[in-house]
């Protein structure tokens, strides 16, 4: 089953920051730009691997070795700008205005607003990740865990419990019985809910089979970067 669905784009500090409508902020970084040093990019593979890839215009998934190197070396220009490798607290930090922008989830920076009015959320022009969670039971599974499994994902699939969650994490709801009761404000919020035009530019990041070794060999590489 699967209970979010969200997206990855750019959240920002409105008013300090111009809105960045293209990936170039990241990757071709301006020296001069307030934003330089006081940026972060998620510490994830894939991740940051698709936004340097749909900079590029290349499919978020490619296997091609060449577009690989040329993405892993936009990331190693990109981290001039940056002020680190974050996936756990970069919505944080922006709140707290350490930090002006990065790369992240939708639904961290809508909660970050709580602390923040300022952030805002923007998926590049250029377009960006849609995801969503999911929960699987595995097949080594005894009887009693697959039962105990099932309860579970039958309990976070109730439509209650399925708004609850949109609620409490600002993501988008799979569940339209959930979606039901959720209130018209959060259903017409496009950082939750995005446009037609938006969701056009959106792909999946999907399993990369053998070329998940050449991902990782040049990640490395970019995370030991000077």
């Amino acid at each position: 089953g699967f209970f979010h669905l969200g997206t990855t784009g750019i959240g920002y500090l409105d008013g300090q920051v111009e809105e960045p409508t293209s990936w170039a902020v990241l990757f071709d970084p301006d020296p001069n730009a307030v934003t330089y040093g006081r940026t972060t990019m998620l510490d994830d593979v894939r991740e940051s691997f698709a936004a340097a890839l749909v900079y590029l215009g290349y499919d978020i998934n490619s296997t091609d070795e060449a577009q690989l190197n040329e993405a892993k070396d936009a990331l190693i220009r990109a981290k001039a700008g940056l002020a680190g490798y974050d996936s756990d607290t970069y919505e944080d930090n922006v709140a707290a205005e350490e930090n002006l922008m990065a790369h992240g989830w939708n639904g961290d920076f809508l909660i970050a607003q709580e602390e923040n009015e300022n952030i805002a959320y923007v998926v590049p022009e250029e377009g960006g990740v849609i995801w969503v969670d999911n929960i699987c039971i595995p097949a080594s599974a005894t009887p009693e865990e697959k039962l105990a499994a099932e309860m579970f994902i039958d309990f976070l699939l109730r439509p209650d419990i399925g708004a609850m969650l949109s609620s409490y994490n600002y993501y988008a709801s799979p569940n339209a019985a959930a979606e039901k009761l959720l209130d018209e404000e959060f259903l017409s919020d496009p950082t939750v809910y995005p446009p037609d035009e938006v969701l056009q530019k959106l792909q999946y990041i999907k399993p990369v089979g053998e070329a998940e070794s050449i991902y990782q060999r040049l990640w490395d590489e970019v995370k030991s970067a000077q």
